[in-house]
């Protein structure tokens, strides 16, 4: 039997997590006598966020900048964090009573470690405000009737009627915790919203056994500092430095993850090449500068001795087998190394991994919204709030900052509708 719930909401959040969870509490703080709804289709809400920093809700970062975040509208994105900031985020947590603590990387935490701390201390707020939450509900459309009202249409033929709607339903990465891209879908049909084509993101990368590097597997377990730059022709379109994991199946860790949806994007282009490079060398010649220097300093001492300071002991045989000091070593011999050392092109498997992806790249894309309001240009009254919108950051923090930013800013934004 089909129901209809007619002028009952004042809000309805679709989406249940972090930004769908802060979209809520914004607008019940800027109208504390809203009826507000906030529609999950798993079966409790929050379900992605006890699993973000390794589970441990890496909540925000020290330093926040749009320079963190991979999208084609930094302006918005930084009105947006300017708007509500990661110190605002921290002061807010810590007046719901938990204790942030941070490392010297930058990376905020619940003192806990634990990200169901968060989680719980976030359904204890809604629950205390009297914000409903139906869970085990997928909303599958969202339209204007006649009175100007926004009916949303669940699975099941329940009509719901509100007078705004805050969609927070995320990307497609993890799909098992409810962000299965489908509500995203359904926005793009007919092209309703444009959009950037979402490609998985923090997620390691897959590699085809091809080239020098074809022996990858046998070091797998190996961790290293290196760089990955992913090229257009010749040109640095985008450089990643940092800890960098082999895997059975290619490369992981944050250096990796810090680029990867950016080379996913492209990596069908055959105009577009991904590098890898030991420690942080620029390119050939900063890494034969590099070997002469050691050379001169150290020639008594042998090729993998002096590459040992830059690599695991078991990865410099990757490089040299040779035992021989460096300064036996031919000024083409050290080129060549160079070479290897600085400019080793990665073959990437383009299969998208999005079980395993932290985050999407990509989403609706954020000129279509007001820059202060994240409200649909078009539709009035639809907000838009965390990964669903074109906006994805790095390791570190940054994308919870973009989902309680957003989330904060869509949500007190509904109050002109309601006073």
């Amino acid at each position: 039997m089909e129901i209809l719930i007619c002028n009952h909401y004042d809000v309805c959040v679709i989406g249940a997590g972090p930004a769908g969870i802060f979209a809520a509490l914004s607008a019940k703080q800027s109208v504390p006598d809203a009826r507000i709804l906030i529609i999950e289709k798993k079966s409790s809400p929050c379900t992605k966020l006890l699993i973000t920093g390794g589970g441990r809700c890496n909540i925000t970062n020290s330093y926040v900048s749009p320079k963190d975040y991979h999208t084609g509208s930094p302006n918005i994105v930084n009105s947006i964090l300017s708007s509500f900031s990661n110190t605002a985020t921290v002061d807010y947590f810590r007046k719901l009573g938990l204790d942030i603590v941070y490392e010297e990387s930058g990376k905020a935490y619940p003192s806990s470690y634990k990200a169901e701390t968060v989680r719980s201390t976030l359904l204890q707020i809604v629950d205390d405000n009297d914000i409903q939450v139906l869970c085990d509900h997928s909303a599958v459309s969202v339209n204007m009737d006649n009175e100007s009202r926004w009916v949303i249409t669940l699975a099941n033929n329940i009509h719901l009627c509100t007078r705004c709607v805050i969609v927070a339903t995320g990307g497609l990465s993890f799909p098992a915790t409810g962000s299965d891209g489908q509500f995203f879908r359904y926005l793009c049909e007919d092209k309703r919203f444009e959009s950037i084509t979402p490609v998985p993101a923090l997620v390691a990368l897959k590699l085809r056994r091809e080239g020098f590097w074809s022996t990858y597997h046998r070091y797998a377990g190996i961790t290293f500092v290196g760089s990955l730059s992913l090229k257009k022709n010749t040109t640095t379109v985008l450089r990643s430095h940092g800890d960098i994991l082999i895997t059975h199946t290619g490369v992981s860790g944050p250096c990796v993850f810090d680029i990867s949806g950016t080379v996913l994007r492209h990596i069908e282009n055959p105009e577009y090449t991904i590098q890898l490079s030991m420690s942080d060398f620029c390119n050939e010649a900063d890494a034969y500068k590099w070997l002469v220097a050691k050379r001169n300093e150290f020639p008594q001492r042998s090729a993998r001795t002096i590459l040992h300071e830059i690599l695991p002991e078991r990865l410099t045989t990757l490089f040299t087998q040779s035992d021989e000091n460096l300064s036996a070593f031919r000024k083409e011999d050290l080129h060549s190394l160079a070479l290897k050392l600085s400019d080793t092109r990665l073959f990437v498997n383009s299969n998208l991994d999005w079980e395993h992806a932290e985050v999407t790249s990509g989403g609706i894309c954020l000129n279509q919204l007001n820059p202060k309001t994240l409200e649909s240009k078009r539709d009035k009254g639809m907000f838009f709030c965390g990964e669903i919108l074109d906006v994805d950051g790095r390791v570190g923090g940054f994308n919870l900052q973009w989902a309680w930013s957003s989330g904060w800013i869509a949500g007190r934004s509904v109050s002109k509708y309601l006073k």
